[in-house]
């Protein structure tokens, strides 16, 4: 899964280089890989896009974490209109497992 490559490569770049906002963050190669993420976003299905949240929530780098809520409302925010009752229901286990971890 192109995702999980995704995550190999996040794993190896500099944790100075993980500042997944600002102009300059889009030069360095975790910038790179968090743009390929949120296009990569878009064509995910709700169970994938879920997973992958979870990935990047549990990574441990905080920037990392940051990166993933603001991936997860921003994909959450497009798709809302358009959730099925199935999506809704995936969408409020991974809340409640993310309450139990908080």
């Amino acid at each position: 899964m192109l995702a999980q490559q995704l995550f190999q490569l996040l794993h190896r770049c500099p944790s100075g280089d993980k500042q997944p906002t600002g102009e300059a963050a889009t030069n360095t190669a975790a910038g790179q890989l968090f743009r390929v993420l949120d296009k990569l976003g878009q064509l995910m299905s709700m169970s994938t896009l879920l997973v992958v949240v979870t990935e990047l929530l549990h990574n441990e780098d905080p920037l990392v974490g940051r990166y993933a809520l603001r991936f997860f409302n921003s994909n959450i925010e497009t798709r809302k209109a358009t959730m099925t009752g199935a999506e809704v229901a995936l969408l409020l286990d991974l809340l409640k497992e993310l309450e139990r971890e908080l």
